[in-house]
């Protein structure tokens, strides 16, 4: 305070130096912070982000899916540039789009609002396919039955040219639905050539199913897909 050469202690509304010599407090203190303004650096980070990515975009370095996944997940960056704003529009119709699908199969579960249509399923093949109609999708199914009989030929004639199941794990797995399809049918194919009276063409046409499975419906790494392969591999058909 400069009447009486005290330093202010910048309390408000009167300092506490004011205070005791019954002075009005007319010093305000100004406390200078080191360094740039808050968010400075990153707002030059962001630029200079932005920046590489229209720069990216310019000179075809980097795809059109990872730039859309990049807008996903940088959306106010994209929203402040002119290049990078399309990109942006086109992750969100690529969204609302997987967001449908994924509805569509929700709904697939059949109830009384949807139409079931099923091809009978070939006995010989243990196979068909089913359209079932729920408005407004139309979704496709793969129909695979369970033949006992050619599992139990399958651990008692194949089992020994490649004995990579548990047949109390497969069971346990079936009866729980947590088989993978392409499994069973590798199952089948094996038990259909390596049975006394083999059918090839059967085994043929078995192993391609699962093939078509393995490389359409593909899981990630795990013991059921590297079994499925080695049972493929076993026929000779992959």
């Amino acid at each position: 305070c400069r009447e009486k050469r005290v330093k202010c202690s910048g309390g408000r509304p009167s300092c506490e130096s004011c205070l005791q010599l019954n002075l009005t407090c007319v010093y305000n203190a100004v406390i200078k912070k080191r360094g740039p303004r808050s968010g400075y650096i990153e707002e030059i980070v962001s630029n200079r982000v932005q920046k590489e990515f229209e720069k990216y975009v310019s000179e075809n370095l980097i795809s059109k899916k990872k730039m859309l996944q990049l807008a996903k997940n940088n959306e106010n960056m994209f929203k402040s540039s002119e290049i990078l704003k399309q990109y942006l529009e086109r992750a969100k119709n690529v969204e609302n789009i997987e967001n449908d699908i994924s509805d569509s199969k929700a709904e697939s579960k059949i109830n009384k609002n949807e139409i079931l249509i099923v091809n009978t399923l070939n006995k010989s093949d243990n196979i068909g396919n089913a359209l079932i109609y729920n408005y407004p999708y139309v979704l496709d199914y793969n129909m695979i039955s369970v033949d006992y009989i050619l599992i139990e030929t399958y651990f008692k004639y194949s089992h020994y040219y490649c004995p990579i199941l548990i047949k109390e794990v497969f069971m346990d797995r079936l009866k729980n639905n947590t088989l993978i399809p392409g499994l069973l049918l590798a199952v089948y194919a094996s038990a259909c050539k390596y049975r006394p009276n083999p059918d090839l063409n059967k085994s043929e046409k078995y192993s391609k199913l699962s093939q078509i499975y393995c490389s359409v419906y593909y899981h990630d790494a795990n013991i059921q897909t590297v079994q499925t392969l080695s049972l493929l591999a076993n026929c000779g058909n992959y």
